[in-house]
């Protein structure tokens, strides 16, 4: 077996793990403030102020008309 191959198998479980470390947490993250947002957003919709509703009318508006790959270049 050549020596990077072996070096790759010795090395690959710990690379995983820290992979998943970092992760997990950050998907946990992000599903926590999208659903903030997206319930936030709902709630303002249908309850709130005429100023509100239309911010938030405005925010789908974008969400929903630009390519997700234009979105992904303004993060």
């Amino acid at each position: 077996m050549p020596h990077w191959l072996q070096l790759m198998l010795e090395s690959l479980p710990s690379l995983l793990w820290a992979a998943l470390i970092f992760t997990v947490p950050l998907t946990l993250l992000s599903f926590v403030l999208a659903l903030t947002v997206g319930l936030g957003a709902a709630l303002g919709r249908l309850f709130g102020p005429k100023p509100l509703v239309a911010l938030v009318r405005f925010y789908v508006w974008i969400f929903r008309g630009t390519p997700l790959l234009v979105q992904l270049f303004l993060i």
